[in-house]
């Protein structure tokens, strides 16, 4: 092979490794999660006062909060909210400045269908995930590769979740004390940036300090 040859293959690989990143990051957690879709939902064996689910023996649980749980898987950290404003209000406020958003459904624990909703925003070399399910919002911070794969354990999750809806309302109904614990573990003031500047998320260093992954 020439060495024009040899340059023209190089700029070529190169050319198609960026579009790859920018192009195929969509199509591939849409893949990845109707995969995640098909699998077999085990029995809940995680159980608090408000929300059960089933949590695979590779992920660890890291912190449990009220309504909210820290997990670990591989080293890159993520969070499982109990949505407590959408389900008093049945009503969501999603930001239009994402870098990608990502539409869905999926099959929960009980056969039904719900929707999902992905927004990725950028933070340096790492993407902020945060995926809306039924009654939860998942997210983490992590780099794109690593995004993929903590998505699907977010999906697998969010399949088994089941909510005490009542128990939650009729503690809302007596006091909005409740919304104290709501992003418990989150780390930031809110899950959706008002200006697309994903700094603005962060209340100070030490939280951001959680999100960074074990090599």
């Amino acid at each position: 092979m020439s060495k024009i040859s040899k340059l023209l293959l190089g700029i070529l690989l190169i050319t198609c490794c960026g579009c790859y990143k920018v192009d195929s990051y969509e199509n591939d957690v849409i893949s990845r999660l109707e995969v995640i879709n098909k699998l077999p939902v085990y029995k809940q064996n995680h159980h608090s006062k408000y929300f059960d689910y089933y949590l695979s023996r590779d992920v660890g649980c890291l912190d449990k909060g009220v309504i909210s749980d820290v997990f670990n898987y591989n080293g890159t950290k993520f969070v499982m909210n109990i949505d407590v404003n959408y389900i008093v209000s049945n009503t969501r406020e999603y930001s239009d400045n994402a870098l990608y958003t990502i539409d869905g459904t999926y099959t929960n624990n009980e056969y039904k269908e719900k929707k999902y909703k992905i927004l990725v925003y950028e933070y340096g070399s790492e993407y902020y995930v945060c995926m809306y399910t039924d009654a939860c919002v998942f997210t983490t911070l992590c780099s794109p590769l690593k995004s993929m794969k903590v998505l699907e354990k977010m999906l697998y999750m969010a399949r088994s979740v089941s909510i005490n809806e009542t128990r939650i309302k009729d503690i809302y109904k007596k006091s909005n004390d409740i919304y104290k614990y709501n992003y418990k573990n989150d780390f930031f003031d809110t899950t959706v940036p008002e200006s697309g500047n994903v700094n603005e998320l962060f209340q100070s260093e030490k939280y951001r300090n959680i999100y960074v992954n074990e090599e």
